[in-house]
Order: C-alpha cells, then sequence, then structure tokens
C-alpha cells in the first residue's frame, strides 16, 4: 500500500511538471505569422512590466524605482484629470488617428514606441530602423533622411485593424519619452522657426509671415513689402508664444498629451532629461543586441540650458509666463514636471 501512494505520489509530481513545461513554452512563444490567413498573432516574451527591483542590483534598484515613481504619478494625474479609460484594452476605440499615427513599432523586438517631435523622435526612429535590420548605423545621415526611411519602413499603429491594435497595446512593451514643455516648446521654434541657420523652410514658409503680420505690431516701415516670401520673414520668440497662446496645433509644439496617449499604462515613463540612462534601459528591456549604436542626430538647439532659457523667456511678460503655464499645465501634471527654475519670477 505505500509502494502503491508513492507511486501515485511520483505521478502527480510529473504531471505536474509536464503541464508547468508546456505553460512555460506557451508564454514565451514570440509573434507568429499565420501565413494560410494572414493574421498576424501578437504575444509577449516574459513578463510585460520587467523592470527588476531586487536588491542584489543596485542599478536595476535605483532605475525601478524611478519608474515606479514616474508610472504612479502618471496614474495619479490621469486619475485626476478624468483621463484614464479602461476601453483603450478592450473592445472599444478610444485612440484617435492622431494618436496611432506616432505610436511606432519594432516587429521583431515586440516593441511600441509613441514618438513625439522634440523629444528624441529622430534618434528614436533611427534606433527602430536599426532594430528591424534596415540600417545598421544612421552615422552621417541627418534628421530628414532618417524620417523619411522611417516612413517608408517603421509600421505605426495605424497600420493595423482594431483587433490587432488592442493585442499590440496588450502584448507588445509600450514605450512613451516625454520632456519638460517649456523646454520642448523653445526647442520647437528654435529648430522650425528661426532664423540661425535654419534647416526647416517648410515651417518658416508655413508659419512667419502670419506670425509676423499678427503678431509683431511692428511699425508700417517694418513691415516688407507683399511680394515677400514667408520664409523670409523673421519672427520673434514673444510673437511666436502669442501665435502659440491663440491655438496653433502643429505637432512639433502641440501639447504632448495630445500627440500620444497619456494614460496608456506604458511599460517604460523615459523623460529626454534622462535620455541616456533610459535608452540603454530600454534596449535592455526589449532584449535588443548590445551592439546597436546610440543613434545621434546632428542637430540640437541647446534649448534646456539655463543661459538658452533665460535668454528667450526673458523677453516675455508676465502675461504670457502665466497663460503659458496654464497651457502646458496639464503635460507638467502628467509627467511630474515644474517650470524650470531659472524661469520663475524670482529668478529672472
Amino acid at each position: 500500500m505505500a509502494i502503491r501512494k508513492r507511486n501515485t505520489y511520483l505521478c502527480l509530481v510529473v504531471l505536474v511538471g509536464g503541464l508547468s513545461l508546456v505553460f512555460l513554452f506557451l508564454e514565451t512563444r514570440q509573434l507568429s505569422l499565420d501565413k494560410n490567413t494572414g493574421s498576424t498573432e501578437f504575444r509577449r516574451q516574459g513578463s510585460r512590466h520587467s523592470l527588476e527591483t531586487s536588491e542584489e542590483s543596485e542599478p536595476e534598484n535605483y532605475l525601478g524605482a524611478i519608474q515606479g515613481s514616474r508610472r504612479h504619478g502618471q496614474r495619479q494625474a490621469c486619475s485626476s484629470l478624468g483621463f484614464y479609460d479602461d476601453a483603450i484594452y478592450g473592445d472599444g476605440e478610444v485612440l484617435s488617428r492622431s494618436y496611432l499615427r506616432n505610436m511606432h513599432l519594432s516587429l521583431k523586438h515586440q516593441t511600441m514606441i509613441c514618438l513625439i517631435p522634440k523629444v528624441g523622435s529622430s534618434n528614436w526612429m533611427g534606433t527602430l530602423l536599426i532594430l528591424e535590420g534596415i540600417l545598421n548605423s544612421t552615422e552621417g545621415m541627418g534628421t530628414q533622411a532618417i524620417n523619411k526611411l522611417g516612413k517608408k519602413h517603421i509600421k505605426s499603429l495605424s497600420s493595423f485593424s482594431r483587433q490587432e491594435r488592442q493585442a499590440i497595446l496588450k502584448n507588445f512593451t509600450t514605450v512613451l519619452f516625454v520632456r519638460n514643455p517649456f523646454t520642448r516648446l523653445l526647442s520647437a521654434f528654435r529648430d522650425r522657426l528661426e532664423t540661425y541657420p535654419n534647416r526647416n523652410i517648410f515651417h518658416r514658409k508655413r508659419h512667419n509671415k502670419k506670425i509676423f503680420l499678427q503678431f509683431g505690431n511692428h511699425p508700417a516701415e517694418e513691415i516688407p513689402d507683399e511680394s515677400v516670401k514667408s520664409e523670409k520673414y523673421n519672427v520673434t520668440f514673444r510673437e511666436f508664444v502669442d501665435y502659440y497662446l491663440n491655438g496653433t496645433t502643429d505637432v512639433h509644439w502641440r501639447e504632448q498629451y495630445k500627440v500620444c496617449p497619456p494614460c496608456i499604462d506604458y511599460d517604460y515613463l523615459g523623460n529626454i532629461e534622462t535620455f541616456e540612462n533610459d535608452y540603454n534601459q530600454i534596449l535592455s528591456m526589449i532584449g535588443a543586441d548590445e551592439n546597436v549604436p546610440r543613434v545621434r542626430t546632428s542637430h540640437t538647439t541647446h534649448s534646456s540650458a539655463d543661459k538658452i532659457l533665460r535668454q528667450y523667456y526673458g523677453t516675455l511678460s508676465s502675461e504670457q509666463m502665466r497663460k503659458l503655464t496654464d497651457i502646458l499645465g496639464v503635460d507638467m501634471k502628467l509627467f511630474q514636471y515644474d517650470v524650470p527654475e531659472i524661469l520663475r519670477r524670482g529668478e529672472r
């Protein structure tokens, strides 16, 4: 009788062990393509929230604590602002196309990253091209060339059906990068509209003449002839801020929460201010080859530097700063930013 009980026990152990192995195999299946039907099935490798906080690893513990703090702040803000909606992951459709087209994918690494202009977006597009095997390096490439190639080869969430989008959001590693709204706004102005050698004629053609004439308050003798092209008009940051406060919606300076959905339960919330650490941590999370080169685009406005911030924001009135703080307040609350210390009225 004792032998029979022992044999029964051993059989149960073997059975449970076998079922555990089958379960682990199913959990770790990668993206599979059903070639017969053409359908796509998305499955995540490993845990969705894979940042570890073990006591044995101080760097992981440190980064895990930062992510915990960022995600907690995001959830608190989403709740207080009334933004969070479970339907993102259910049968409903709450993501507008203006969001979907900014949410880019690495299918090989089952990763979705929402790209916001002036928040390292060109760096990340270059990285996606490398991760997908389109490029080995972006060395010597400008941002325009990188983004043009990205539009051709990197899929956005808008390319998929509703059902596939829901599966991707549930199963892919999801990433969002954000930036202090004040430094991003200045970077957009300097990069797109200012005169210092400016490579973005498109935005000057589209905006500068209108800004100059509507918000410049220039005497008649300073107004160019009507035949002068828009890109020849130079506008100041003060004029641009009035234009922005009037409701312009260009994606390069549109509020970040209007460019990417702010309340998805992202696996990683990155900040441009800690770009290098966050970038490396994300590559590690998604299992990217350790030899993936760090992408560095060739153009920067240094708009986070105290000297530059004070130089431009120092031209604004108290009323302009008050209105800016109100408009940018949603981004600041969602992503735990403050008005840069150098811009607080006591510092100026």
